[in-house]
């Protein structure tokens, strides 16, 4: 970020995890705190091939299909499916499972709890036309 922008970032909040030295864009700050009225953050552990290979990064709008403990789709289709915006999301463990911390509406914690017991799917969405 050129310094002419370093007053745009000055007392603005980090968007998600910072590192030290990491350079500092200004989608990576907000004027927001998160979660905000009316949302929730939950983190969703996600195992590998159930995530893009190209990982998920903090603002990511993605759809999740919440799984049975089995590891496959719940039979009743829309119902734990919802979407989220990714927060933050971990490096992979040793068995390359992410842990991703995903902002959701409150009207979703339902399934957003079931996909954070019994594992998910996420999917990448593209932006919103």
């Amino acid at each position: 970020m050129p310094d002419a922008l370093r007053g745009r970032v000055v007392g603005q909040l980090a968007a998600a995890n910072l590192r030290a030295g990491q350079l500092v864009a200004l989608s990576d700050v907000t004027t927001q705190l998160v979660p905000g009225r009316g949302q929730r953050v939950i983190g969703v552990r996600v195992l590998p091939g159930r995530y893009p290979a190209r990982g998920l990064v903090p603002n990511d709008p993605v759809e999740v299909v919440g799984l049975s403990s089995s590891g496959v789709a719940e039979t009743v289709p829309g119902e734990a499916v919802f979407q989220a915006r990714v927060v933050q999301s971990s490096p992979p463990d040793a068995e390359g499972a992410v842990v991703v911390d995903l902002l959701i509406d409150s009207a979703a914690a339902e399934q957003a709890h079931a996909a954070a017991a019994g594992g998910a799917l996420v999917t990448l969405l593209g932006p919103a036309r």
